[in-house]
């Protein structure tokens, strides 16, 4: 796998990102956007772009700012509206590279979910696919299941929580909590709302069977109000919960699900399990400690990537 480290934008709208292609690949393959996770950077996305890179993709990895990551800004900062200006501003880059939406695919994790749901209701038209594992279509009831109290009702009547952690990271509560109830990224309702407003040719949601934070009625809600143009879809790993990262035979079939529909989207054809190429985890393990050294763009990035900050 050949990876281009870039960065575009300058000062405090650096965002840094992670270009994945085989070495000797065609130069049209679909390309498969991969957005951060809560207190996730790109280089947690390593073993998602490997698999899709020897299966038939290119991916665009990037840090969200004011998160985890190389991107400028701090994790105290962090918000949802925040990140859904990362997720088009990067998605736009990627169109300016050379492909059509029709090439383009987004893969959201968790909380970054609701981000993107925000982002595609905005701008229409810039991808063609949009899959989801355990995406966050309801960030009151996530939060507050992390949380253990419904803190975004208590932020209502008044309550301030300060800076605390928000699983390992410390986030400003109220800076959050205040953001997303402003932008209306907070309830189902708005996700509901916005999918209304979607524009893709497919949505596919991978979801456990056993996820202590999300709703399964809540993604089914929410798939339901895709446009009747929208092919909506929900797949289930039986067996997991939300961190499914945890569990490596988790993890692999929620990767087999995601390459078995980005096939059959792109390319028009099925794949069996036994097709579908996998990682070999000793060159995850390389690729991750090489990236560890990593620490800006290399000055060289992919075509129609412009504007590289250079180290």
């Amino acid at each position: 796998m050949k990876t281009d480290y870039f960065e575009f934008g300058a000062g405090e709208d650096r965002i840094w990102c992670a270009a994945d292609r085989a070495a000797e690949a065609a130069e049209d393959r679909p390309v498969v956007v991969i957005t951060p996770g809560y207190e996730r950077t790109s280089r947690d996305a390593l073993t998602l772009a490997r698999y899709l890179v020897l299966n038939g993709f290119d991916t665009v990895r990037f840090d969200a700012r004011n998160s985890v990551g190389l991107s400028h800004g701090e994790m105290a900062r962090y918000t949802l509206s925040g990140l859904a200006n990362d997720i088009e501003a990067v998605l736009q880059r990627v169109r300016q590279s050379g492909r059509g939406p029709s090439r383009i695919a987004v893969l959201a994790l968790s909380l970054s979910n609701r981000a993107l749901i925000r982002c595609l209701a905005r701008t229409p038209g810039l991808v063609s696919i949009a899959v989801s594992i355990v995406g966050v279509v309801d960030a009151r009831h996530t939060i507050g299941k992390v949380a253990g109290e419904d803190v975004f009702g208590g932020f209502a009547r008044g309550e301030r929580y300060g800076t605390k952690k928000l699983l390992t990271q410390e986030i400003d509560w109220d800076h959050f909590i205040g953001d997303a109830i402003a932008a209306g990224l907070e309830s189902l309702e708005g996700s509901i709302e916005e999918a209304r407003r979607v524009s893709v040719g497919r949505w596919a949601s991978i979801v456990t069977e056993k996820d202590e934070w999300t709703d399964a009625r809540h993604q089914d809600r929410f798939l339901a109000a895709l446009g009747g143009e929208c092919r909506a879809e929900r797949v289930v790993i039986e067996g997991a919960g939300h961190k499914i990262w945890k569990n490596p035979r988790t993890a692999h079939l929620s990767m087999l699900e995601t390459i078995r529909i980005l096939h059959e989207h792109f390319f028009q054809r099925s794949v069996s399990d036994a097709e579908i190429s996998r990682p070999d985890m000793t060159e995850i393990v390389e690729l991750n400690r090489a990236e560890r050294r990593v620490t800006c763009g290399s000055g060289l990035a992919p075509a129609g990537f412009a504007e590289v900050t250079e180290c």
